[in-house]
């Protein structure tokens, strides 16, 4: 072997030392002076710093990933890295353990839930320094908050009623996405991915889902069977042209519930939702238009695109039902804006320390609370909404959605009311 030959060996074996994110592996580890398969941070795609973690987009070399098929050489993805506190009650990596699980169970279960390549850990000569590390797709349009901001007006205009009936339209489908993926969260063991959405973006990068139809009755713990559907409303998408050379636009229509059905229909059979012991159900734990990210397939043209629940950081796995759990739950970091009454001192006692999925139906029901204050009057809606609530910094008892009466009841707020 001469010269030349160990030059081009020194120059060309990275390609065989670096690692490949394997479709059947998830979890790895690696020395921390491991070569890994990330060309070069993305300048413009630095994401501030977050309490938990920080979060860099790479381009990442798409022969060294088995997951997607990819024309180009790299791929964008978003590089998260968890944050050391101090807090001694913080444990990196049982959090770490935690996230990596909840993404390796949930990826291609829902299309509105992020994808992730991998998860690893640097290892170093101290157990101290080792450094984790998630690599997820990269949501293009940022979260659902930043768009938010950066479109401040109302989206709805009287004198385009053409446009103003498709954005209410993405809107809802893609909110519908978005409880469809909480769903999924939420009943992990069913394995029925979501639906695709008609107009929707394409994701961009993600795993492609597998998508099915959902069977009747497939919700949250309560399943509702109707032999008779002629008390319930019946809704209706219909395509329509505004002139002959227009494109069309959809229309919803609905037709109130048949009076004779209404009273001549029995009470419906609620029948309990037979329960899998080995569901290892998840509930995300931190729901808010900050850890919902827009995909937009890089078209600059689309409107809001693929929306995607994002951030497992807090997400926790149930095996049981919560009625059957014997353990106790004490979430110390959390977003208090959108959490329900639920974690108050006398309902958390009530519930014997345990935190149910209903947290989560809370949350996302303010996420389209505001969505909707959002497409109606735009952006300062929000604002004017959670200051008609004057609360205080830190102010116990209360959110911008409920209240604690001098009684001890609880309701919803008179902001939310008016």
């Amino acid at each position: 072997m001469g010269p030349e030959d160990l030059t081009t060996f020194r120059l060309k074996r990275w390609q065989f030392l670096v690692p490949t994110f394997e479709t059947d592996e998830f979890e790895y580890k690696f020395d921390s002076d491991r070569l890994l398969p990330f060309q070069a941070k993305v300048p413009t795609g630095e994401l501030p710093s977050g309490t938990f973690s920080d979060v860099s987009q790479v381009k990442m070399l798409a022969s060294k990933q088995n997951k997607l098929k990819v024309r180009g050489e790299t791929i964008n993805v978003a590089l998260k890295t968890l944050r050391k506190l101090e807090d001694p009650r913080y444990d990196i990596r049982k959090e770490f353990y935690r996230e990596a699980k909840a993404h390796r169970q949930l990826n291609g279960k829902r299309e509105h839930i992020i994808q992730a390549f991998a998860a690893y850990q640097q290892i170093a000569s101290h157990p101290d320094n080792n450094t984790y590390h998630l690599v997820l797709e990269w949501a293009d349009g940022g979260s659902l908050h930043d768009f938010w901001s950066k479109n401040p007006e109302c989206q709805l205009n009287h004198l385009d009623g053409v446009k103003s009936r498709k954005r209410v339209m993405e809107l809802l489908e893609q909110l519908l996405g978005l409880a469809d993926a909480l769903e999924g969260m939420h009943a992990t063991s069913s394995h029925t991915p979501g639906n695709s959405r008609r107009g929707s973006a394409q994701t961009s990068p993600g795993l492609s889902p597998v998508r099915t139809l959902h069977k009747s009755g497939d919700s949250l713990d309560v399943a509702v069977q109707f032999d008779d559907d002629s008390h319930l409303p019946t809704f209706t998408v219909d395509m329509e042209e505004t002139s002959p050379d227009s494109e069309q636009v959809p229309k919803l229509s609905v037709l109130p519930p048949d009076a004779a059905g209404l009273d001549a229909a029995d009470p419906p059979n609620l029948s309990r939702r037979s329960t899998n012991f080995n569901s290892e159900n998840w509930r995300h734990g931190d729901i808010k238009p900050e850890n919902i990210l827009r995909f937009t397939g890089g078209n600059s043209n689309v409107y809001l695109g693929v929306l995607k629940l994002a951030d497992l950081g807090r997400a926790q796995q149930h095996i049981l039902a919560t009625e059957m759990r014997d353990t106790k739950e004490k979430e110390l970091w959390r977003t208090r804006w959108y959490e329900p009454p639920d974690l108050e001192g006398p309902n958390y006692m009530m519930a014997k320390e345990k935190i149910s999925r209903l947290f989560d139906i809370w949350s996302m029901g303010c996420v389209i609370f505001e969505a909707v204050l959002w497409v109606l009057y735009g952006n300062d809606s929000i604002d004017f909404f959670l200051k008609a609530n004057n609360l205080t910094g830190g102010q116990q008892g209360a959110t911008p959605y409920w209240k604690k009466g001098a009684r001890g009841e609880y309701e919803v707020s008179s902001a939310v009311t008016s």
